[in-house]
């Protein structure tokens, strides 16, 4: 296991750092988007690393973890390790209206399944691929391939979607779209995504 220590300076509490946290199924808090133009862009934070500590505390719920950043003044230090988590993508698009047609297939129940993906979808250029399963969909979760479609057909705007390889394998790359304050919202909700392990 390796260890990284990330020392940044945050001119306010009420500066947005440009980092999401999530939490897996065993209740370890892991690194999740790092915005590429954030303040930790630059340290060798990577998605998907459990936070051991921030600013030398050390934390035993999420919301205590997500706290300390949140009121973290002037210096912010967190240490985190690696993980074996690999094998995911998040991918991030643009649905400019909620009527847009999708051309994205998906089957299953329990483990959703991306079936296909038409080359004129949203989804096309993306890191999401056929045979991936699908996790969330703007951070939200789903039981069918029916809810997973009603809920992409129902968005607005920014879709933020993560898919893995394996279900059992989950990491959530940092996106490097979303430079607009709409898209940092989405890229925001990301915390609240497992990195199952």
């Amino acid at each position: 296991m390796n260890t990284v220590i990330a020392l940044v300076t945050k001119p306010s509490k009420y500066i947005q750092m440009g980092i999401g946290i999530g939490l897996n199924s065993k209740g370890d808090v892991k690194i999740a988007p790092v915005d590429e133009h954030g303040l930790f862009a630059k340290t060798d934070l990577k998605v998907g690393m459990k936070i051991e500590t921030i600013n030398i505390s050390i934390f035993l719920m999420y919301d205590e973890a997500l706290s300390l950043l949140k009121e973290a003044d002037h210096e912010v230090v967190i240490v985190a390790s690696t993980t074996n988590c690999t094998n995911s993508v998040a991918a991030l698009v643009k649905k400019p209206f909620k009527d847009d047609k999708l051309g994205i297939v998906l089957t299953g129940q329990g483990t959703i399944k991306i079936t296909s993906i038409a080359e004129d979808d949203i989804f096309a250029k993306t890191n999401l691929k056929a045979g991936m399963n699908l996790e969330t969909i703007n951070s939200a979760r789903f039981a069918t391939a029916n809810e997973a479609m009603s809920l992409l057909k129902s968005v607005e705007d920014r879709v933020a979607v993560v898919a893995s390889n394996t279900k059992y394998d989950l990491q959530i790359p940092p996106e490097t779209e979303g430079k607009d304050d709409v898209a940092n919202e989405i890229i925001a909700r990301l915390n609240a995504l497992a990195c199952l392990s």
